[in-house]
């Protein structure tokens, strides 16, 4: 009775390891099987970017929703979606590091979206009331001047935000200024829907190397913005912090770049990574979203015509003061991360999140405010990350007060997506809001109802 206890043991202990040998097994092939396809989609679109970059082709993209959706606090959006189906996600874009998908303007009654690689697409708004958009590329000469390899594969190496002025289109990239050795840097064309000639508009010898420094790309800012006859952008630290406080570096600032490029001054310090850059030009005001470290992401307002007054260029106090912590939990005598900003003479951000929501662009949308008070200043602005808990894959509206000192009003729009970047469209008297969502490569457009 033993032994045949024993032997009826055995062979379900025996067949248990063979159910999870088979579990493994399959696993690893889905696994595998996920990884093909992925390769598969990156290599077809390295093939068709390389078309589009040199040609003017259609590329249809598709409707993937047309529904209401509901914010946390009850409002009602009507919401489109459409499905750039060729162009990889972010989660694919991810060996050795993700590339961002891309980035969205307009120019007259015309949306322009540049991918990631530098693909730079258009349609028709009113393309959007059906159910599929035929965008046609721009052929431009990015491949020419652009030649870093990384740029155009799966890499952190890729454009970082793209602006139109007039008739003139810029975009910011991550520029190898010599072997190894990254800036964030500006292009600029005259634009047209034939042809884009881009030549250099804004850089700089300063570069931080992949190898001999501790070097970050994703952490390099690049929004671009327009204020006073200059263009206003934002450049990350590469995660160099102490740059961010030296200010005969140009990381780790918002600076302010004549229109013919040749000069520029420091309009704030402090930096660690803005993703986001907003002129209310009613209140001469600069809006930014900046990544924190773990914890610690910002929104912070800089009170131009304040600290002029004061002789005084603003500083936001990284990495000094930070509501976050360093990733790897060491502490640094250059980089202590107080929690106070404000007791160290910095600029205290007007709402930091801990957790970090992985913030991104943001967009003013007064016309569209739910509080229908001419005297706030309302926004939306996107978040990435992964934790729907935490704020995470959301638009995020709130509500400022005319002053910019309080807030009166904040909702969330549950995307379940990466909100990359905002543009804001009036079309027939109507305000839409469009944005890049990531995870899928898809443009959303979103109306109060």
């Amino acid at each position: 009775m033993y032994l045949l206890k024993k032997d009826y043991l055995l062979n379900i202990t025996i067949f248990i390891i063979l159910i999870c040998f088979f579990c493994i097994g399959k696993l690893e092939s889905e696994n595998l099987d996920q990884e093909i396809d992925d390769l598969l989609k990156i290599n077809t679109w390295e093939l068709l970017s390389k078309n589009l970059r040199n040609s003017n082709d259609l590329l249809k993209i598709n409707i993937n929703k047309n529904e209401n959706i509901i914010s946390n606090k009850g409002n009602t959006y009507s919401y489109k979606s459409f499905d750039i189906k060729e162009l990889p996600g972010y989660d694919i874009w991810k060996d050795p590091y993700p590339k961002p998908v891309g980035y969205i303007d307009s120019y007259k009654d015309n949306v322009i979206f540049v991918s990631g690689d530098g693909v730079f697409l258009y349609f028709n708004y009113e393309e959007t009331s059906n159910n599929n958009i035929s965008t046609q590329s721009i052929k431009s000469n990015i491949s020419e001047i652009i030649q870093d390899k990384d740029f155009y594969r799966p890499s952190w190496i890729s454009v970082k935000d793209l602006l139109i002025i007039d008739n003139e289109i810029y975009i910011s990239y991550t520029k190898e200024v010599s072997e190894n050795c990254y800036n964030i840097s500006i292009l600029s064309s005259n634009f047209s829907f034939n042809s884009l000639n881009f030549s250099e508009f804004f850089s700089y010898n300063e570069c931080v190397h992949t190898k001999k420094d501790v070097f970050n790309a994703h952490q390099s800012g690049g929004k671009l913005s327009y204020k006073d006859e200059k263009i206003i952008f934002t450049t990350g630290d590469f995660r160099q912090m102490i740059k961010a406080q030296d200010p005969k570096s140009v990381l780790g600032k918002i600076i302010s770049i004549s229109m013919d490029g040749k000069k520029f001054e420091i309009i704030s310090y402090g930096h660690r990574n803005p993703q986001g850059l907003f002129y209310d030009n009613k209140s001469n005001v600069i809006i930014n979203t900046e990544h924190g470290p773990r914890g610690g992401d910002e929104i912070n307002i800089n009170f131009i015509e304040n600290d002029s007054k004061k002789n005084k260029t603003p500083n936001f106090g990284w990495p000094i003061s930070s509501y976050g912590e360093h990733y790897d939990g060491v502490y640094r005598d250059y980089a202590p991360l107080y929690k106070s900003h404000n007791e160290y003479g910095y600029i205290e951000p007007i709402k930091y999140f801990d957790p970090s929501i992985g913030i991104s662009d943001i967009v003013g949308i007064n016309e569209l405010d739910i509080q229908k008070n001419s005297n706030t200043n309302s926004f939306f602005y996107g978040a990435m990350g992964t934790n729907i808990d935490e704020g995470d894959l959301s638009i995020h509206h709130i509500v400022f007060d005319e002053n910019y000192s309080n807030i009166l009003f904040e909702d969330t729009i549950i995307m379940m997506d990466r909100i990359r970047d905002f543009e804001k469209i009036n079309h027939n008297n109507q305000i839409y809001i469009l944005f890049v969502l990531e995870n899928n490569s898809e443009i959303g457009i979103i109306k109060l109802i």
